[in-house]
């Protein structure tokens, strides 16, 4: 009989030879990789997209910074409550993507600030095309000639579309 902790393996885990048998051989098994503690005692959760068990409450907070598994890296939206280690999900959570300090006012800002070079307005944002090559905004209608619908492939504002020709060779 394996030893572990000094002590014969039977009974343990609290469990029998035949249920540690069942475990993997992997001594952490049944502890949280995030905490350390045995996972026996609180509510229990693994991402979506692997088997790696966590207490509930430190993926819980693990997900407030970083979306991914802290095992494999393996990115997820929910997680899955379980009634115990290896147990039936019980509830689906799912988990807001983390944001890093700062970000969220810069990405807000950005995407409100977008004027169009011509008029200067920042209205009818369904209307303001953004250049695929330097991100300026043009509403279709300041445009010369104006455009009566939103191009389907990439569109470059009249600046970059000059550069292009100036710079590219033709196409064979």
């Amino acid at each position: 009989s394996i030893i572990y902790d000094g002590r014969p393996e039977d009974g343990a885990f609290g469990g029998t030879s035949a249920d540690l048998a069942m475990m993997s051989s992997d001594e952490d098994a049944e502890k949280c990789p995030i905490c350390l503690n045995s996972l026996n005692s609180q509510p229990v959760a693994t991402p979506e997209n692997c088997e790696h068990y966590f207490c509930f409450d430190c993926i819980l907070e693990w997900a407030k910074n970083a979306n991914s598994c802290p095992v494999d890296r393996m990115a997820f939206n929910s997680i899955y409550l379980r009634k115990c280690y290896g147990g039936k999900v019980k509830k689906m959570i799912t988990v807001q993507k983390p944001v890093k300090e700062g970000q969220e006012e810069t990405v807000n800002l950005d995407l409100e600030q977008t004027n169009c070079e011509v008029c200067g307005g920042s209205d009818r944002e369904d209307r303001l095309l953004l250049c695929d090559g330097c991100d300026a905004g043009y509403h279709m209608e300041c445009l010369t000639p104006p455009l009566d619908s939103v191009p389907v492939e990439e569109w470059f504002c009249p600046e970059c579309e000059a550069n292009n020709r100036n710079s590219s060779k033709p196409l064979s």
